[in-house]
């Protein structure tokens, strides 16, 4: 089973084409970012071993990066968001610019 976040859901897939029991080997790495869960890492194998000795320093260096460029992406995300907001704030400061232009032009014309 893998284990799949959605938003703040969890939810349990099954693995395709996974070998029967007891023939295969995985592992997990939890990711995390800002101590926040953002899913984890699973490493599988179609044949039995172990993990340790130098692989588990190397898995834990590719969760790190794994982490970071989903940490990269979010903040991306997030950037294009406010970028998208100061965009639609400036178009409304012009518009209101405009109208207040508008205004004093029908203001001016009243009063001549």
């Amino acid at each position: 089973m893998l284990l799949v976040r959605r938003g703040d859901e969890f939810k349990l897939r099954a693995l395709r084409h996974w070998p029967a029991a007891g023939k295969a080997s995985a592992i997990v790495f939890p990711l995390r970012w800002s101590d926040d869960p953002l899913g984890a890492l699973l490493l599988t194998y179609a044949v039995p071993r172990s993990f340790g000795g130098d692989f588990l320093p190397a898995a834990k260096l590719l969760g790190g990066f794994v982490e970071m460029e989903m940490a990269n992406q979010e903040l991306g995300r997030r950037l294009h968001q406010q970028g998208e907001w100061i965009s639609r704030l400036t178009s409304d400061v012009e518009r209101m610019g405009n109208l207040l232009r508008g205004l004093e032009e029908t203001r001016t014309s009243l009063s001549d």
